[in-house]
């Protein structure tokens, strides 16, 4: 059964059906004028599409007008630029034109590079308009007539600033093998300023295909290289009429030595080959010069190639040219800095001559140098060989072809890979054994029969053997002492050293066989006269002395080591024989029998081979 409180009452009914009466009633009002609003928008609606239908037929025709007069203000405003434009740059080229027949005494060098980037701006201007025909043929004209004075200028530049060097100055940076080197090449100046070939250089280059220009700067610089080339010659050829001049660069070219030093015995002498060596160092240093100046001038890398192989081509063609290799006839060593200088800097020669376009030339050049110095080593061999000349030292002393020879082998040794490079370049090594070590062995073999020849000059067998003695002996010493000693262990007679110890005691012995007869007299059995032994040994003492009283011993110990000999020899045997017949000696005649004592004998031994008696 449901609860009484649930159920509405009646009165509670009828006002709910009240209230929903009354909220109908205010719906369809509302409903109503709903349908009001929306009749008066869409009337509304209606009405603004036709007026905007009226608009569009009234402002479209505006519109494009307004685009038309729009595009005609763009016209007028870019025409107005144009003839704004070409006022201007018709009148930089009226101005340049003026300026251009006035020359350049009114405006400075870059004034006028200033104007004629100007022109050449109106020229690429007026070239986009064919109206302009007439007015962009005079442009061009007046610029190529611009740029024809631009290389006027840069030719006449390139002639005042360029300097050639001073020979005197080169000397003061030659090393002591003849070069310069490159620490010292800062020192030397070819060029005073290259700021004005710098502006009109790099200007012309980019604003002009013409390049007369730089074909007139590779050849001008080239012929400077050439001149300071003859000048340093003709110096050292006594060509120049300055003779002071002459004189203080040769004094200081060839008496070079080791950290700028003069040398009073310069092997290499006032050569041919020593110029010619001169020379390569000389165009080595100013082609290092040049390529430093294009670089500053020009700041084009290809433009710096061109110019340096163009200009080092003349001088190198010059220098090789004139060599007088075919005619040169003095010793190898005069022609040591030139293989040497060919040798040490093959590969940047090989590269220069190359780029230069005289590769071929360069090659040919090398190959007579290095066929010449094997040919001038294989000569020096047969004239010690085959020379005859009998000419000795009348003192038995070492022979100038000795120490001229041992010295030939100090320069050897001493510049060996040039030596092997030279014999293997002209094809004179077989390979079969090291060159520098048969070429020693060749030389010293020679040089032995030498000798052995001059030494029959001698009447005195003593002296040729003393002769021979002190030649074998120099040699020996020398080859002790560097350079010498490492070739020579590695002669093919590793016994050389010991050869010469051996001819030098064989000689020595054959020198002391003059004192035999000395000593014989003091053992003569048959004789057996004191008095007479005493006499006899004055007689052979006087002989023997006044015979070697000239005779030369250089090297001190050597000298007092063959007086010792011969007082092994003969003094300790006549101190024994005057000991022994002492009482006999009491009765003879001091001046005749007993004309020498003991000591006496010594101070006369100790004379011997002492140049200052």
């Amino acid at each position: 059964m449901v609860s009484d409180r649930n159920v509405p009452t009646v009165d509670e009914l009828h006002q709910n059906l009240s209230k929903e009466e009354t909220w109908l009633k205010e719906f369809q009002k509302c409903q109503k004028q709903n349908e009001t609003i929306n009749e008066e928008v869409c009337k509304r609606l209606d009405n603004f599409t036709q007026q905007i239908d009226q608009l569009r037929a009234r402002v479209a025709p505006l519109c494009n007008k307004t685009t038309s007069i729009q595009r005609k203000q763009q016209n007028v405003k870019k025409l107005l630029g144009i003839v704004e434009a070409s006022i201007q740059f018709y009148g930089k080229t009226v101005e340049f034109e003026s300026a251009f027949r006035r020359g350049t005494a009114n405006f400075s060098l870059p004034e006028y590079l200033e104007r004629m980037d100007g022109l050449r701006e109106a020229i690429a201007f007026f070239g986009r308009n064919s109206a302009h025909k007439g007015q962009l043929d005079t442009m061009r004209d007046s610029f190529e007539a611009g740029c024809s004075f631009l290389e006027t200028e840069f030719n006449n530049a390139v002639r005042s600033e360029t300097i050639p060097l001073d020979p005197v100055k080169i000397a003061d940076c030659l090393d002591e093998n003849y070069e310069i080197p490159s620490t010292r090449v800062s020192d030397l100046k070819t060029i005073k300023d290259t700021s004005k070939l710098a502006l009109i250089g790099r200007y012309l280059h980019k604003n002009t295909k013409n390049r007369d220009y730089l074909q007139y700067y590779a050849n001008h610089r080239a012929q400077n290289i050439v001149k300071t080339l003859r000048l340093a010659n003709d110096q050292l050829r006594g060509f120049a009429q300055n003779k002071s001049t002459r004189i203080q660069f040769l004094k200081t070219t060839f008496r070079r030595g080791k950290g700028g030093e003069r040398q009073a015995d310069d092997p290499w002498g006032e050569s041919v080959m020593t110029l010619t060596a001169i020379s390569f160092s000389i165009l080595m240093a100013m082609v290092q010069i040049e390529t430093e100046v294009v670089a500053k001038i020009f700041q084009n890398v290809d433009v710096e190639a061109q110019l340096v192989r163009s200009i080092a081509s003349p001088p190198l063609q010059e220098v090789m040219e004139k060599a007088p290799i075919n005619q040169f006839d003095a010793n190898f060593v005069s022609m040591i800095p030139l293989v040497r200088m060919l040798t040490v800097h093959s590969t940047q020669l090989t590269a220069l001559t190359q780029n230069a376009g005289q590769s071929e030339l360069y090659q040919t050049f090398c190959r007579n140098v290095f066929s010449k110095g094997a040919h001038v080593i294989n000569d020096f061999i047969d004239h010690l060989t085959n020379e005859h000349m009998r000419f000795v030292p009348e003192d038995g002393n070492v022979h100038e072809i000795t120490s001229n020879t041992m010295n030939f082998l100090k320069i050897l040794a001493k510049y060996q890979n040039v030596v092997v490079n030279v014999m293997t370049r002209s094809g004179k090594a077989d390979g079969s054994e090291p060159v520098l070590p048969k070429l020693f062995s060749q030389i010293l073999a020679a040089l032995g029969v030498n000798l052995k020849n001059k030494s029959g000059a001698y009447a005195d067998p003593s002296l040729a053997a003393l002769f021979l003695f002190n030649n074998f002996t120099y040699i020996n010493n020398g080859l002790k002492e560097d350079p010498l000693k490492k070739i020579a262990r590695d002669v093919k007679s590793a016994q050389l050293v010991s050869f010469y110890e051996q001819q030098i005691t064989s000689y020595l012995k054959k020198y002391l066989e003059s004192w035999n007869r000395v000593l014989t007299v003091l053992n003569d059995a048959s004789n057996s006269s004191v008095k007479s032994k005493y006499a006899n040994f004055n007689k052979e003492f006087d002989s023997v002395i006044a015979a070697q009283k000239h005779f030369c011993v250089v090297d001190i110990p050597t000298a007092e080591f063959i007086r010792q000999r011969i007082k092994d020899m003969v003094l300790a045997p006549y101190i024994e024989f005057t000991s022994k017949h002492s009482q006999e000696a009491s009765n003879f005649n001091l001046d005749r029998q007993l004309k020498y004592d003991a000591e006496s004998v010594e101070i006369i031994i100790n004379r011997l081979f002492d140049v200052s008696y």
